[in-house]
């Protein structure tokens, strides 16, 4: 047996989201329908980031489901152009910002943008959507309901 067999390569990074209530979800799914949303996410792949970390976080642990859901009100539909043309309707959302806060802290984590900036991505693809007349209250509130983690390993960045 080879030493690269034996001893695994370590992840990259982290990531660390929290998911939507089916209820939320719902409500992302039928307002990207009646706005005719680009390239709209389905529904197993609405969250909000906590962390991307290209460095790794060994000592991570997500939290799980929480106890009571954390509420957030939508405040903007936007396209961030420096994430893959998403758009993404930012939230308000004091317990993520924190929580966001925590971790980095506590983990000395790494984050590429100048800030934080809690939302929910729509669609990967909508570079020339016009958000213009799109009422973003309309939403309501949404619920996030856990905690998860992945490794990266950025190896589709080559």
């Amino acid at each position: 047996m080879r030493l690269d067999e034996i001893v695994q390569e370590q992840p990259k990074g982290t990531f660390a989201g929290v998911r939507l209530s089916p209820k939320s979800v719902a409500k992302l799914m039928a307002f990207s329908k009646e706005h005719n949303i680009p390239a709209p996410l389905k529904a197993d792949e609405f969250h909000a980031t906590l962390l991307y970390s290209r460095k790794f976080l060994p000592d991570y642990k997500p939290y799980g489901t929480f106890k009571k859901p954390l509420t957030a009100t939508p405040k903007e539909l936007t396209l961030l152009g420096e994430i893959k043309d998403s758009l993404v309707v930012l939230v308000d959302c004091p317990a993520l910002s924190q929580r966001h806060d925590y971790l980095m802290k506590k983990h000395d984590a790494v984050w590429d943008w100048p800030e934080y900036k809690p939302h929910v991505s729509l669609s990967y693809d909508a570079k020339d959507f016009d958000t213009s007349g799109i009422d973003i209250s309309k939403l309501g509130t949404l619920e996030f309901v856990s905690e998860y983690m992945e490794d990266l390993d950025f190896d589709d960045d080559k």
